[in-house]
């Protein structure tokens, strides 16, 4: 039984997307937030505006314990 190219030049393709191109876009989709570096939780914007000095000390502690919960 012979092949044509077309056979062939199709088996490649659906390698490479198996193999390259496939786990790119996935590990791409995970990690988008980090690529474009905006915050992920609501703690983290927290942290920010106390790191810029937005907050006071007791402003910063009280809004961290009402999302953690306590």
């Amino acid at each position: 039984m012979m092949f044509d190219h077309g056979t062939w030049m199709f088996g490649g393709w659906l390698i490479f997307l198996i193999v390259w191109l496939i786990p790119f876009i996935i590990s791409y989709i995970i990690f988008a937030d980090r690529f474009r570096g905006r915050p992920n939780s609501a703690r983290e914007l927290l942290d920010q505006a106390y790191a810029r000095g937005e907050l006071s000390r007791d402003e910063y502690l009280q809004k961290r314990n009402d999302i953690d919960g306590r």
